[in-house]
């Protein structure tokens, strides 16, 4: 068996990739990251993973995310060739938004069932997923890995352990095989369908649902024994049946002659009983109606004073009721002073804050806008003209002064002193004098400060005589109170606004005048106390009324009836005389028996009597001696006695061929002992060829060691003992390159098969790069290998078919 081709449209990173392998050496050659890996990857994928992907399982959420295409790409595929001595079959999966799988075998039929293909897979490949990830295509990086999952994975250790077991099975000509069939044949004869552990038929298929084919020995034997019980039991079962039957059959007799003897006695009474009967019939109605008609009597003056009191008692209590009705009513009232009270209440506060608000307003100098603006006009004119005049500045020094003092007037500002040798400053006019002698003006040219200083008094005089109307001191402080009495006023309308509102169309003496008019009812009680008394009230009612209307009610049934209650009495003197009469006649009548109190249970007991004899004369006839002599025929075969004797001789040969069964048992146990001692060292053969490889991969270094059943291994050097953790990088590789040989080489002994190695010379030294590749060549005569590297030298020095990618 080897593989004949690989090809892909997408998988990993690869595209549209087709390879195609010769049985012996292939070499797959390529620089890293070209996609060696993802072909080796794809191969396994195509033969193992389920086309169905669960992101559920981790197995499928990591081959997502290694394989599919990312960022965008929603499907991967790969198709595998794989030839053995039948021919050719072609496998094809496609993973992602379409889910497919096509299996072509040898004979050039299509399968499309993944279960089938799994099924045709597993006979053409011969072992199971974990050997193949773990042998076949493990990866050199990974070996340690793999190696430790060979050893961990029971179901690969067992299918190797299994391998090489099969090249001991033959020993000097005497086959162990045909040894175990003959054996397994004996066992088969005796134990066929019987459970050895339960010591019972298998699937607990007893004597009520037996097989029928394909028994052994035992299980004949047990149930020809439990076959003979159950015909034991079945006779023990009608013995014992007929025994009964005869005591019924006396017992029945016995029965007829005491029931004829008991109709005797009753006949003969019969008449009297039926006549006692009739009159018994009439005597009781006429007895219930004496009896009712007392009790009438003893009611009808009890309601007719027990009707006067009730409807005293309704009219008493549609008096208490219209009481509370009308206290109900001033609850109300008394909540309507409690909410006029509230309301006055707020109202008086609301004009409380009205007079605060307008007592504060009388405070503030009043002003208006158009007197703020005016007052604002004056001193923007005033503050112009200032500037006006600040327009043309002067500066002066009076350097000499003699024995009167000079004065200044600077712009529209009074006389001041002038002192020498201080310097002085004016922005449009000065005027200075010195005592009597002389007066200097002196302004700027380009104004005419006459008219200028008329407009600033004129200006200053008005903003002065404003300013003292609205007895204020600045402009700021006019804007401040027009501001103050403006907000004070909006306030007055909100609370004016709030006013009407509570007043609700209604005036203060209004208000007043009506929670005066309710002074009186501050005591009533609570609204929920009226209520509740309502509600017993109404009860006490309907239930008055109810009593009323049943009494009133009796009362007119009896005067519909009887007229009057003396007629009543009348009626009750009739029904008693005719029941005398009755009762006279009926004492004239024989006795009934003791055991009856009425003479109709004499008449069903006689009914009784004639019924069960009849029914007993026929059963005799009809049932009881057909019954008798079906239970004696039934016994005319073997007695209990006669088949207990067979029965136990069964059992005897039953636990004969138990015991037969037991000591052949002993005999199977004893071979398999024995075949296992034969066996015992599986891994011999392996053992040898491994060495045999590590001797050439180490160039001699290593050429001892074992392998036990569980892959553990123990190397021998020429120094002594050497731990396999201890290994150098280039030594363990050349020891897992001789065990996988090895073992692909026993796994495929007789047939040819295939290894894919991952460039598993990286760490070797060139000497034994060099041996391991002879051994590689050597090998790949006998089974197919692809082995994948990155290095042309050693692609060159491995020869065979080379495929670049």
């Amino acid at each position: 068996m080897y593989i004949k081709s690989y090809k892909t449209r997408r998988f990993a990173g690869i595209k549209d990739i087709e390879v195609n392998f010769l049985k012996g050496l292939n070499v797959i050659l390529g620089p890293n990251e070209a996609g060696k890996s993802s072909i080796i990857e794809g191969m396994h994928a195509t033969l193992f993973q389920d086309v169905k992907l669960r992101k559920s399982t981790n197995r499928d959420r990591n081959f997502i995310y290694k394989y599919m295409p990312k960022p965008d790409g929603d499907f991967i595929d790969g198709q595998l060739t794989i030839n053995n001595l039948k021919g050719d079959y072609s496998i094809f999966k496609e993973w992602g938004s379409s889910e497919l799988v096509e299996l072509v075998n040898a004979d050039n039929n299509l399968v499309k069932d993944e279960v089938r293909v799994k099924e045709i897979l597993s006979k053409l490949l011969l072992f199971n997923e974990g050997t193949y990830s773990n042998i076949i295509f493990a990866k050199q990086r990974h070996i340690k890995e793999a190696l430790e999952k060979i050893i961990q994975d029971d179901g690969v250790t067992q299918e190797v352990n299994d391998i090489l077991r099969k090249t001991l099975m033959d020993l000097d000509g005497v086959s162990l095989d045909a040894i175990e069939s003959n054996l397994n044949i004996a066992v088969d004869d005796l134990y066929k369908r019987w459970d050895i552990e339960k010591n019972y038929p298998i699937n607990n298929r007893g004597i009520s649902n037996p097989y029928v084919n394909n028994r052994g020995a035992i299980l004949d034997s047990y149930y020809n024994k439990e076959e003979l019980k159950i015909k034991m039991d079945e006779t023990k079962k009608l013995e014992k049946a007929f025994d009964v039957a005869n005591q019924k059959l006396q017992e029945v007799n016995t029965e007829i002659e005491a029931l004829k003897l008991e109709k005797v006695d009753l006949e003969s009474i019969e008449e009297d009983v039926n006549q006692r009967a009739l009159l018994e019939v009439s005597i009781a109605p006429i007895k219930k109606d004496v009896e009712e008609l007392f009790a009438i009597n003893r009611q009808w003056p009890l309601t007719v004073e027990n009707i006067k009191n009730l409807s005293q008692k309704e009219v008493s209590l549609k008096e208490k009721g219209e009481e509370l009705i009308k206290e109900k009513s001033n609850v109300a009232k008394v909540e309507r002073k409690i909410f006029l009270n509230e309301k006055l209440k707020t109202v008086e506060s609301i004009l409380k804050n009205i007079k605060e608000k307008q007592n504060k307003l009388k405070d503030i100098p009043q002003i208006n806008d158009q007197e703020l603006l005016s007052l604002s006009k004056l001193k923007s004119l005033k503050d112009k003209l200032v500037t006006t005049m600040q327009a043309g500045k002067m500066l002066g020094v009076l350097k000499k002064s003699g024995s009167s003092q000079a004065y200044i007037s600077k712009d529209f500002n009074e006389k001041v002193k002038l002192n020498t040798n201080k310097q002085f400053s004016a922005n449009g006019l000065i005027n200075i004098t010195y005592g009597d002698d002389f007066e200097v003006e002196i302004k700027t040219g380009e104004i005419d400060f006459d008219q200028l200083n008329k407009e600033y008094s004129k200006t200053k005089e008005e903003f002065n005589i404003l300013l003292s109307k609205l007895k204020v001191e600045s402009v700021e402080a006019a804007r401040y109170n027009l501001e103050s009495i403006k907000k004070i006023n909006r306030e007055i309308e909100d609370l004016n606004k709030d006013l009407k509102r509570n007043l609700d169309n209604l005036t203060i003496e209004e208000i007043k005048e009506e929670v005066e008019s309710l002074k009186d009812y501050s005591s009533v009680r609570s609204l929920n106390e009226i209520e509740k008394d309502l509600e017993s009230l109404s009860n006490q009612q309907s239930e008055i009324s109810f009593e009323l209307r049943s009494k009133k009610a009796d009362l007119d049934l009896w005067t519909s009836k009887y007229k009057s209650h003396d007629n009543l009495f009348e009626a009750i003197l009739e029904k008693r005389g005719k029941l005398k009469t009755m009762e006279d006649s009926l004492g004239e009548l024989l006795k009934l028996p003791d055991k009856f109190a009425t003479a109709l249970e004499f008449k069903d007991r006689l009914a009784f009597v004639r019924s069960k004899l009849a029914t007993l004369e026929s059963d005799l006839v009809n049932v009881r001696l057909p019954e008798f002599y079906a239970a004696e025929k039934k016994t005319a075969g073997p007695t209990y006695l006669e088949l207990k004797r067979q029965y136990l001789e069964a059992e005897k040969t039953f636990n004969r061929n138990i015991e037969k069964g037991k000591t052949l048992l002993k005999v199977v146990d004893k071979f398999n002992k024995t075949k296992e001692r034969l066996l015992s060292n599986p891994m011999e053969s392996l053992e040898k060829e491994f060495l045999k490889y590590l001797n050439l991969t180490t160039v001699g270094k290593y050429a001892k060691g074992k392998i036990d059943e569980n892959f553990n291994l123990s190397l021998q050097a020429n120094f002594g003992q050497m731990p396999t953790d201890l290994l150098s990088a280039g030594t363990y590789d050349a020891v897992t390159l001789s065990l996988r040989l090895a073992l692909v080489s026993h796994m495929f002994k007789d047939s040819k098969g295939f290894v894919v190695l991952d460039d598993v010379l990286v760490d070797l030294d060139p000497k034994r790069k060099l041996a391991a590749i002879n051994l590689i060549q050597e090998f790949s005569k006998d089974h197919q290998v692809i082995f994948t590297t990155c290095s042309p030298e050693t692609a060159t020095m491995l020869g065979g078919n080379i495929i670049k990618i």
